[in-house]
């Protein structure tokens, strides 16, 4: 198993229109390699910085060789590789890394 940054399962909150409160993403591409800290992280398909990423509750990750990220019912979701579309969460800030919590058409619980 390899340590995910995983978000908190309570205290998101909701946004007052209902939702989470979200942000759309540009398409990211998901990269893994456990011998870096953080083992996990994505980059924007149009180039740029890797960055650390935050996963929704009950998320993790293992390598078999490459990685495979699993949700909180251990169902594989993504792969070392895997483009993620339509992407959306929080926004990086000081306090932590973007937050992940929707992407390939679905919505994962932010509560």
């Amino acid at each position: 198993m390899v340590p995910l940054d995983v978000a908190p399962g309570a205290g998101l909150g909701r946004a007052p229109q209902g939702g989470c409160g979200s942000v759309g993403f540009s398409d990211l591409l998901l990269h893994g390699d456990p011998a870096r800290t953080p083992p996990v992280w994505v980059v924007d398909v149009d180039g740029g910085m890797a960055h650390p990423i935050r996963w929704p509750p009950g998320f993790s990750a293992r390598f078999e060789p490459d990685l495979v990220v699993y949700d909180a019912r251990n169902r594989a979701v993504a792969h070392d590789g895997d483009v993620l579309r339509n992407g959306s969460g929080y926004p990086q800030s000081d306090r932590h890394p973007m937050t992940l919590l929707s992407f390939n058409g679905i919505d994962y619980p932010c509560e």
